[in-house]
């Protein structure tokens, strides 16, 4: 689905993409993550001088939305807040990959999964002009995969 996004006076396009195995494997990770963090909430020893909501927010940092506590007897007592996970789950999937110049959706997403290929392969690629870009970028990506991998002098 195509998507414009108006930032000050600049006009982003790109299109919307779902992907149901990339919000599989999202939610999977973003639970995970959440009963570890839990684990070591509950696992936390709170001290009399300690403050337990900035133990809290320093162990949670940006999961600390998904999590109610309470302490009660030196430990922590935790919970999901089941709406905050139920609203990040519903955005899990999802993606727009923005570009500038003339694209279709099949070009687009091409373009956005060949980089995905070279930034796994832990290859820095840095897309510097958007003109013409999809055939400079295919012969751009043979060069870089076809090219040897530098090697480290070990002394």
């Amino acid at each position: 689905m195509p998507v414009v996004i108006d930032v000050g006076k600049n006009r982003l396009n790109g299109y919307a993409y779902y992907d149901q195995k990339r919000e599989q494997q999202e939610r999977n990770t973003f639970y995970k993550r959440l009963y570890d963090l839990m684990e070591v909430l509950k696992s936390k020893n709170l001290k009399t001088w300690m403050n337990p909501g900035e133990v809290f927010r320093e162990t949670a940092k940006r999961d600390a939305k998904f999590i109610e506590w309470k302490a009660a007897g030196g430990k922590f007592q935790v919970s999901l807040r089941k709406n905050a996970v139920s609203q990040a789950i519903n955005k899990m999937g999802k993606f727009i990959p923005l570009y500038r110049g003339e694209f279709t959706w099949e070009e687009c997403l091409a373009l956005y999964r060949s980089k995905d290929v070279v930034e796994k392969g832990s290859f820095p690629l840095f897309l510097l002009q958007f003109q013409n870009l999809f055939g400079n970028f295919r012969s751009f990506l043979l060069k870089i995969i076809s090219a040897p991998l530098p090697r480290k002098r070990i002394c």
